[in-house]
């Protein structure tokens, strides 16, 4: 009963292909050139972007990353930023009068 099972274990290993994936010997510069490529593209892709806030924080962080490695190109980046307008600030302003009637109130004092 065992020779049967022994004969097909011998056949499928026989017969069956192994395939070991390769290990692709990849050098850091390498991978540091396309990283900073990668980057570059982000930063001509963020105008893309429906709203100037998106646009403003990807390309902060773009070139936040860029800096330490080309420099020139961070600035570029920079140069795009400070031609961005101005987002709104989404706190509203007080008027004047608003503001001194939340002053009286004080909530948070005791009264005695």
């Amino acid at each position: 009963m065992k020779r049967p099972f022994a004969r097909w274990l011998l056949v499928s290993l026989l017969f069956c292909n192994f395939t070991f994936a390769q290990e692709r010997k990849v050098k850091p510069a390498d991978v540091q050139k396309q990283a900073i490529e990668l980057l570059g593209k982000t930063a001509k892709d963020a105008d893309s972007l429906k709203l100037p806030l998106n646009r403003l924080s990807v390309l902060s962080v773009v070139s936040l990353l860029l800096w330490k490695h080309d420099e020139k190109q961070a600035r570029v980046v920079i140069a795009r930023l400070e031609q961005l307008p101005k987002p709104r600030s989404p706190i509203k302003k007080m008027m004047p009068a608003e503001c001194s009637a939340t002053t009286r109130q004080q909530p948070w004092r005791v009264r005695k």
